[in-house]
């Protein structure tokens, strides 16, 4: 079995510590959703080591050649 932790409710400046201590703690992989969250996927995969990084895309909101520029 693998854990993950949801950090969909936590606060933008809560997520960062929070992934770490996951990171720390063995989890395999945090949750990231709403305004910026590829940035701030972007962000946490510099500051953790093994999580993997799973984001919550709502392709009816945005053109897909915006989503695929902001994935690579």
């Amino acid at each position: 079995m693998r854990l993950g932790l949801d950090l969909r409710s936590l606060a933008p400046s809560e997520r960062e510590t929070v992934a770490r201590q996951a990171d720390a703690l063995g989890f395999w992989a945090v949750l990231v959703d709403g305004a910026g969250a590829l940035v701030e996927a972007a962000a946490l995969a510099v500051v953790t080591e093994h999580v993997i990084l799973a984001v919550v895309l709502d392709t009816a909101a945005e053109h897909p050649f915006t989503l695929a520029e902001e994935i690579s």
